[in-house]
């Protein structure tokens, strides 16, 4: 996949680096409108008026203790002047406790409510997509690209909730309170200040420039690192522990030197930066100091700006801080948001109608022909396809590897849309329905989708989880004993077994058969069955048929897609040849029988006799 951190472009100068904030805005934009929902604004916006009080008590509290001061430096004490100083010293101190409690208390609100958000509307952006964009466009809607995305948003989050907010305001309002109280020292500030952002941008650039190509490095260690550590049999299969050992240390040597080097540096003009900020604040105290002593400021006065100054020269250490994390997470972020707010691939309806449970499930391909969605001269897969599927028919499609099988119930569970043509459901076309159809069918895909969790859920995922309770244990054993989903001394806690994520406690055959009791636990009024025995032995396989064969017995409809066909000779009652020679697969022969195929097919005869199968 691409490595999205280098498509960032590097500021040459200022009017750059401005122009890179515009990715910043809309990064922040489209978190704020997508993944904080109206409780979290609402807290967000109690946290922020919150901060700009607690940020403002904070400025008056010196001005009020210098006001203190000057009471008690005056001969005979100016008592009035003293209690009015103690009075809001008091006041301000206690005012600003109270009003960082209820930031920090709406703080811890508004992130829970976030990461709940953030969560949901994620997984909500990435599950709408159609299967097909996640087969076509997998490089951006995958789960690391999705999860590095979603973890910068919490980093961003975190930086704004946490301490971006307090330092920002930290530096304003010491900055503006300057320039009321002594515009001599606020021009020395804005010195500061300028200096410290330029020296900023230097090292912010640098570190971006060459920080992000040692980052690829070290992922790409860390990936070989993992690839070896998952890979562990094929290593020790061929005796390569020491050879991946010495390969590991001399990437990470490659990597460590100029990362080092770059840090190092970075240590030492951070440092470089700081020395000259408070140089250039003693000079600010110096001056209010010569001043006081000529008698143009009180002593009073002379305390908030030593504070003033203060706080605006550690707040700018943290402003830097901010400014580095957020340019580190908003590539990750703008990636994410690309891939989340792709158009869909899909042409809904506006109104779309609704398939009654009731259905007959009647299916027909009417000249269907498609070609995937990509840039460039594509080929065609399918061309010009019609058949049907009537109530409780089972049809078989066979041809050879690459005839378009698979791609044609892709089609009619609307991975895609067709390109020419049209797919109906009891005469309605697919595109007029609603993706609710789907709770009508069975689907039993080649890719086993074993989920993290016992054989009780994975066997009743296909349902509603209002349905799960009707369905019995007993159902579930009877259904299990007609596929032959048998696991032996797996079957440690019966039902509740734990098959481990993506059913790694379990053997191929077995993840093979657990999916298609999901298919048939949801009792579809169609099923779409792909390579059902391709992972089972012989004596294994012919159980599952007669499974099958009990399963379809009724008026049950399918489709049945597979390139070994002994497993679909006695089950179903049609059967459709596909063949093509590079302008798309046609179908070339539709049948009742093997032999009557055989007959229509040279291609299948020839098929059917390198399986060994007698016609």
């Amino acid at each position: 996949m691409k490595d999205i951190d280098l498509d960032r472009k590097i500021a040459g100068n200022w009017r750059e680096y401005l122009d890179g904030f515009k990715d910043t805005k809309e990064v922040m934009k489209w978190a704020w409108q997508e993944f904080i929902n109206e409780r979290g604004k609402k807290l967000a916006m109690k946290m922020f008026w919150m901060s700009l009080m607690a940020n403002l008590i904070g400025v008056v509290t010196p001005w009020a203790f210098g006001l203190l001061c000057d009471g008690l430096n005056t001969k005979d004490h100016d008592n009035s002047t003293v209690i009015v100083g103690l009075i809001l010293c008091g006041l301000t101190i206690f005012s600003r406790e109270i009003v960082n409690y209820i930031k920090r208390y709406s703080r811890e609100l508004m992130l829970g409510e976030n990461v709940g958000r953030l969560d949901r509307r994620i997984m909500e952006l990435f599950l709408e997509k159609p299967l097909g964009m996640h087969i076509s466009k997998n490089n951006m809607l995958s789960k690391s690209n999705i999860e590095k995305g979603s973890g910068r948003i919490k980093d961003l989050e975190w930086i704004m909730a946490v301490w971006g907010l307090d330092a920002l305001l930290g530096i304003f309002f010491p900055f503006c309170a300057l320039w009321f109280l002594n515009w001599q020292a606020a021009v020395i500030a804005t010195f500061m200040l300028l200096t410290f952002l330029v020296w900023s941008l230097f090292i912010n650039q640098k570190m971006i420039a060459e920080g992000i190509p040692i980052d690829k490095d070290w992922r790409a260690m860390n990936r070989f690192k993992g690839d070896r550590m998952e890979q562990a049999e094929g290593v020790k299969t061929n005796y390569k522990e020491q050879d991946e050992l010495r390969e590991l240390v001399r990437k990470f040597n490659n990597v460590i030197k100029p990362d080092r080097k770059l840090w190092l540096w970075c240590v030492d003009q951070t440092a470089l930066r700081g020395f000259l900020s408070y140089i250039i604040f003693m000079i600010m105290i110096v001056y209010g100091a010569f001043q006081v002593k000529r008698g143009e400021i009180s002593i009073g006065l002379f305390m908030p700006l030593f504070v003033w100054g203060k706080q605006l020269a550690d707040n700018l250490w943290q402003i830097s801080d901010i400014e580095h994390d957020i340019n580190f997470v908003t590539p990750a972020i703008l990636s994410t948001k690309k891939t989340l707010t792709m158009p869909s691939e899909l042409v809904m309806a506006e109104n779309p109608k609704h398939l009654p449970e009731d259905s007959s499930c009647k299916i027909e391909f009417r000249n269907v022909s498609f070609t995937y969605p990509k840039k460039g001269n594509s080929i065609p897969v399918l061309t010009d396809v019609s058949f049907s599927i009537e109530p409780g028919e089972k049809v078989a499609v066979v041809g050879s590897t690459g005839a378009g099988k698979t791609t044609l119930f892709r089609l009619l569970l609307r991975f895609w849309d067709v390109t020419s043509g049209s797919i109906l459901i009891d005469g309605t076309d697919l595109k007029e329905l609603d993706l609710s159809y789907l709770r009508l069918f069975g689907y039993m895909p080649q890719e086993l989708h074993i989920f993290d969790g016992t054989i009780r859920y994975n066997l009743l995922y296909g349902l509603q989880e209002e349905e799960w309770a009707d369905v019995s244990d007993d159902e579930l054993w009877r259904i299990m004993k007609l596929l032959e989903i048998d696991f032996g001394e797996r079957l440690t806690d019966g039902l509740d077994t734990l098959v481990g994520r993506n059913g790694i406690e379990l053997s191929g055959g077995q993840k093979q058969r657990l999916m298609l009791g999901r298919a048939v636990v949801k009792n579809p009024k169609f099923m779409i069955i792909d390579e059902a025995t391709s992972n089972l032995d012989a004596t294994t396989e012919r159980l599952v048929q007669e499974g099958l064969g009990k399963v379809l017995s009724d008026d049950r409809s399918a489709l049945i897609v597979t390139h070994r066909l002994n497993t679909v000779r006695r089950i179903c009652n049609k059967f459709v040849m596909l063949s093509g020679n590079g302008d798309g697969s046609r179908v070339v022969a539709i049948a009742n029988s093997f032999e009557e195929l055989a007959e229509k097919s040279e291609e299948f005869r020839l098929l059917a006799l390198d399986q060994g199968i007698n016609l």
